[in-house]
């Protein structure tokens, strides 16, 4: 039914192997055939808003794959730089493809959405004992918690009225049962697989209520209140909002008193530094103090050596006098007299 993977050439693109990979199995089929490969026993939960924000393109009559212009900016290594129309054109060999977007082009993507949603559903049925499609959708909102989060609700609300319109079109045109919960409690969030907040990804206890609806098609039965694990989940749902909102508030508030910590030990380095100024300011002040003192005792000493030596001189100069006035005032005797 398909052209052979050979037919397009991916080496005039930088796309990731892994959607090539992808690319591959929606134009081969492969999808379809690893569904068929499984027992009629097994229980299927049919997603049809995955891969929803993306359109397709026409590689053959008939023939659609996901377009990867699409996943542009949404799927890890989708570029511009990778993937784009010009790049397409070289993969698919042609220079004019054509591509439907489910929102751009709504009334002609769902008109074909239904012929060929028609053709799956009929093989499902045929093929499987318990087939459910949980009527899911975008989330709109997050948990208390995450108030103040952007979320591209503008987006969400356009991909859920083309999904409203498919579920009707399910409900009327096709035996498989629906699973639906109230739309006000789906919700988004930080702490949701896959990451988030994110429109496309939902809380757990979202999935729990979804697996209570497919359990209660399946059993064709009431196992419980119907009410009580809904109440059950989104207490828990809550009492986690609030802890998560705690720990997120006491985050905050580490990180401030960690900014005033910083600035105090700031305020204390700029004080040692202003001590240490100060410090080694009194320091020179006790070395100018000491040197004056020193010079001080210096001059002292040379005070008492000045003294010392003025008295060294006056006393030789009086010892003389007085040896010399003791001379010229000593008696005169005749050397006869002295003789006698």
């Amino acid at each position: 039914m398909s052209d052979p993977v050979e037919y397009y050439n991916f080496k005039t693109s930088l796309i990731p192997n892994r959607f090539v990979a992808y690319f591959i199995n929606d134009v081969c089929g492969n999808h379809l055939k690893e569904i068929a490969a499984l027992d009629r026993r097994t229980l299927l939960v049919v997603d049809i808003m995955r891969d929803i924000f993306m359109g397709v393109v026409e590689v053959g009559p008939n023939q659609y794959a996901l377009n990867p212009v699409d996943g542009i900016g949404m799927l890890d290594d989708v570029t511009p730089e990778t993937m784009s129309n010009e790049i397409l054109g070289k993969i698919l060999r042609r220079d004019n493809f054509r591509t439907i977007h489910p929102i751009r082009d709504a009334d002609e993507y769902f008109e074909l959405w239904c012929v060929h949603m028609k053709k799956f559903c009929d093989f499902l049925l045929q093929n499987f004992d318990h087939v459910v499609i949980p009527e899911n959708y975008f989330a709109e909102k997050t948990l208390e918690l995450h108030d103040g989060h952007s979320l591209d609700v503008e987006r969400a609300l356009a991909v859920n009225a083309v999904a409203k319109r498919m579920y009707k079109w399910l409900r009327e045109n096709t035996e498989i049962p629906i699973a639906s919960i109230d739309n006000d409690k789906i919700f988004t969030g930080s702490d949701v697989p896959w990451g988030g907040p994110s429109t496309t990804h939902i809380i757990e206890e979202t999935y729990a209520l979804y697996c209570q609806e497919v359990d209660r098609i399946v059993l064709k039965r009431e196992t419980h209140d119907p009410r009580y694990m809904e109440r059950a989940a989104f207490k828990r749902a809550h009492e986690h909002a609030h802890e998560q909102k705690l720990k997120v508030r006491a985050e905050k508030r580490i990180q401030e008193l960690q900014t005033e910590l910083e600035s105090l030990k700031a305020g204390v380095a700029d004080a040692e530094n202003k001590f240490q100024e100060c410090l080694n300011g009194l320091q020179e002040e006790q070395k100018a103090r000491q040197q004056l003192e020193d010079q001080h005792q210096q001059l002292a000493k040379a005070r008492d050596t000045i003294a010392r030596l003025k008295e060294e001189v006056r006393r030789p100069i009086g010892y003389h006098l007085k040896k010399r006035l003791a001379r010229a005032t000593r008696p005169l005797r005749h050397p006869l007299m002295a003789r006698g």
